[in-house]
């Protein structure tokens, strides 16, 4: 028999609420339709177009407004469940430019989250769950980033990123023929949106171009997050990375004073989480806040997993953490190779 989820894993399978909503407010929307929402007003605003511009696209919805094309896209679901069970969310995909890949993600995801619990709960695995991770963490109020594997990629130096790619016996991505593919695309909004409203994705080279892409635009989103005024971003490193190198020993001090310098000059707070703390880290998530609510994320790959409502796992392993300037200073002595394992001994 399998053991119990322990009280501080915020993947626990949750209980549902009788409303299948993702917090205690009744107007609250399930989270999926929350995050796909967000993505159909990303697509919109990618073309300039209003609210109105979609409603007046859609004869196949009679007596749809923009009033309830802000509704679907603010994540209040009915919409986009009806068009899905019509089969009528071609019409809707096509309003907002989109084709038929956009309509198969969007069936995935309208069906995910209208399952029992999936208020709380909502896996994203479709085409363009990256993205739609991305936007959420880039609109969030806060964030607060769990390191237990890796640094983000979004923090991470070249160097780094070589070394990672070596111990796993890969090459890295081929540069893929971004030119040519962006002759083929409709204009207006992201790259990213581009090609997977123009139906690339299943060509091997715009796949790469997407991917580039995804991790290009969540790169400069955060950084233009933590050097912009506002809520500070905290990172939490579980104290095992600051004696992980990737790749080389030089890398992994390359990556430790690149930290300590966004510490420095950003507003970026990076907390490290002793082993002996007892809120040992198990996943590389993402708490964020959108429009006053909680959400923790499980990014990995081009697959989310989210958790709706109050998971305190990641703020107790915050409180269990060393202080700001103590951080910095274990930063500093991985960067300079002073900083002494746990069995006493220097890496």
């Amino acid at each position: 028999m399998s053991s119990p989820p322990s009280p501080l894993d915020p993947y626990a399978s949750p209980t549902a609420d009788p409303d299948h909503l993702g917090t205690p407010h009744s107007d609250s929307p399930r989270l999926g339709y929350l995050v796909l929402g967000r993505h159909l007003r990303h697509l919109r605003e990618c073309q300039d177009l209003a609210p109105g511009d979609i409603a007046d696209r859609l004869p196949a919805f009679p007596g749809l407004t923009s009033r309830d094309i802000a509704d679907l896209e603010a994540g209040h679901g009915p919409v986009l469940r009806e068009a899905a069970a019509a089969d009528r969310l071609r019409f809707l995909l096509r309003a907002y430019g989109a084709g038929t890949v956009a309509v198969a993600d969007f069936h995935q995801g309208a069906a995910e989250a209208g399952r029992e619990g999936g208020g709380r709960a909502w896996p994203d695995a479709g085409a363009g769950a990256a993205h739609r991770y991305q936007l959420l963490e880039q609109d969030a109020e806060h964030l607060l980033l769990a390191a237990v594997t890796s640094i983000p990629g979004p923090l991470r130096t070249a160097a780094v990123e070589r070394g990672m790619w070596m111990e796993g016996g890969e090459a890295p991505l081929p540069p893929a023929p971004t030119s040519q593919v962006l002759r083929i695309l409709p204009t207006g909004g992201c790259q990213v949106c581009r090609i997977y409203r123009a139906d690339l994705l299943a060509d091997q080279n715009v796949a790469a171009v997407w991917k580039q892409a995804v991790a290009a635009t969540r790169k400069e989103a955060l950084d233009q997050r933590i050097r912009r005024p506002g809520p500070v971003t905290t990172l939490l490193i579980d104290e095992a990375l600051l004696h992980r190198g990737a790749g080389s020993s030089r890398a992994h001090a390359e990556q430790m004073a690149h930290l300590a310098d966004l510490v420095r000059t950003t507003r970026l707070q990076v907390r490290v989480v002793p082993l002996n703390s007892g809120a040992a880290l198990r996943f590389d998530t993402v708490e964020l806040g959108l429009d006053g609510r909680t959400i923790t994320a499980n990014p990995a790959g081009t697959h989310t997993r989210y958790l709706g409502g109050e998971h305190h796992a990641l703020r107790f392993a915050r409180d269990r953490a060393h202080d700001p300037d103590t951080s910095l200073l274990l930063l500093k002595k991985a960067a300079d190779g002073t900083l002494r394992r746990p069995d006493r001994q220097p890496w």
